[in-house]
């Protein structure tokens, strides 16, 4: 009897640890969203001119508000919702959790999608929204439980993977599949250089979103 209300105890407090790291974590990244899109809007708002010229094109001034928007506003909602179940002794249920994990890890994902369509892959991949996939990684520990940190890890690395497989394959843009490029290299050949490329629009890219 003793030892199960021991049990009961330890596992009143571990719940309560979780929801409160839960909370700090959810607020922690919805500050982070509200300064990058209030951040970008200003650089799309009042410095126009050098993320045109940084892009190679002209963009839609409220492009950072179309993308960051949705999921900054999915934050405070979830955010709103945990505090609720919380004050009535609930919290998110194990598949909303990872439900969750899949819709904040997408926003860098979606955030590469859109701004492939203005600019080159260059400039687009050396852009900060690359940085978001290791931040909810590092946020994700918060969860307190290893599960939820690694499954972030497996969405963030599927969705880099896939827009990168998108962009460069099937957009035609590396024409020259990797093993052949790998073959001419070690015969002497010559290929086109694309790291010069990526390492240019990485530098330059950064501000943009």
């Amino acid at each position: 009897m003793k030892n199960w209300a021991i049990d009961s105890a330890f596992e009143r407090a571990l719940s309560a640890e979780i929801a409160g790291s839960e909370l700090l974590r959810m607020r922690v990244l919805a500050a982070t969203l509200a300064v990058l899109l209030v951040a970008d809007e200003m650089l799309f708002l009042f410095a126009r001119d050098l993320v045109e010229r940084i892009a190679q094109n002209p963009l839609p001034a409220w492009l950072p508000a179309e993308i960051i928007g949705p999921f900054l506003a999915y934050e405070i909602v979830a955010l709103f919702v945990l505090h609720y179940r919380l004050a009535r002794g609930t919290t998110f249920p194990t598949a909303a959790r990872f439900a969750n994990a899949i819709i904040e890890t997408s926003l860098p994902t979606v955030a590469l999608w859109a701004v492939n369509k203005f600019t080159t892959p260059a400039v687009a991949f050396g852009t900060w929204p690359t940085m978001l996939y290791f931040i909810f990684i590092v946020a994700s520990t918060l969860r307190l439980d290893f599960a939820l940190p690694a499954f972030t890890g497996i969405v963030a690395a599927a969705g880099y993977l896939g827009v990168a497989a998108w962009v460069l394959s099937f957009q035609g843009i590396a024409r020259t599949p990797l093993w052949e490029s790998s073959s001419a290299r070690h015969k002497g050949g010559s290929t086109p250089s694309r790291s010069a490329a990526f390492r240019k629009g990485s530098g330059a890219g950064f501000p943009l979103l």
